[in-house]
């Protein structure tokens, strides 16, 4: 029962950093999408940064944003439902540890 619980505690730590670099992906957005900063930025720090989240956030977003219908002129609404179903997978991670 110790190793699940630690598992789970594993597995809810890394549901918490996906949902924090989920957050700045979201920030990022705006930001670019303002022109507070440029997509092609000639920083290498913020270039590659880029880069890495795009890399790790896009993949789930776009599997949720073939199964979502486009609403409200363009909206995108994929991070809210990635946000939504970490929260699932966090309460039942937390409900089977306790």
């Amino acid at each position: 029962m110790f190793l699940v619980r630690e598992i789970l505690s594993i597995v809810v730590s890394a549901i918490n950093i996906y949902s924090m670099l989920l957050t700045v992906w979201v920030i990022i957005r705006v930001l670019i999408y303002f022109a507070a900063i440029s997509r092609y930025s000639r920083n290498n720090v913020i270039s590659s940064g880029m880069r890495f989240l795009d890399s790790i956030i896009e993949p789930p977003l776009e599997k949720i944003r073939d199964n979502l219908p486009v609403v409200f002129g363009g909206l995108d609404l994929s991070p809210m439902v990635l946000y939504f179903m970490l929260g699932l997978l966090r309460s039942l991670c937390f409900y089977l540890m306790y």
